[in-house]
């Protein structure tokens, strides 16, 4: 068990199951849910389905340049979250390499999804 979060596309004909339709996926990224949890959700972290706009997508990809450039306010920008299933909260390695993933995907996904004819949504679970 653990924390697994997805970036799921939906469009309107779309009838197949969210895990088809995967975009990005992370494992005990919980720095990126806590992310998700207060931008998005409304600080509720229930493990439901929520729109994500473009928009959304670009101030995470903000806060993920700003942690990258200023490592030192990673516990600012992007702090972590505790849970049971949520992984290390340190501010080590793996922080950082999810960070710049997810900077990296974002990047190509802001650039490239077709947010005219499809939705994107985030779900986790643990």
């Amino acid at each position: 068990m653990g924390l697994d979060m997805y970036l799921i596309k939906k469009n309107e004909k779309d009838s197949g199951k969210p895990e088809e339709n995967v975009v990005l996926y992370w494992r005990k990224a919980n720095q990126i849910h806590n992310w998700f949890v207060r931008n998005i959700q409304n600080g509720e972290d229930k493990c439901n389905i929520y729109e994500v706009s473009r928009e959304d997508l670009v101030t995470l990809y903000r806060c993920c340049r700003s942690v990258m450039r200023q490592k030192h306010k990673a516990h600012e920008i992007l702090p972590t979250m505790e849970g049971f299933f949520f992984g290390n909260t340190e501010y080590d390695t793996y922080f950082f390499q999810e960070v710049k993933r997810t900077r990296d995907e974002l990047k190509d996904i802001i650039t490239t999804f077709d947010f005219r004819n499809e939705k994107l949504y985030y779900t986790s679970w643990w």
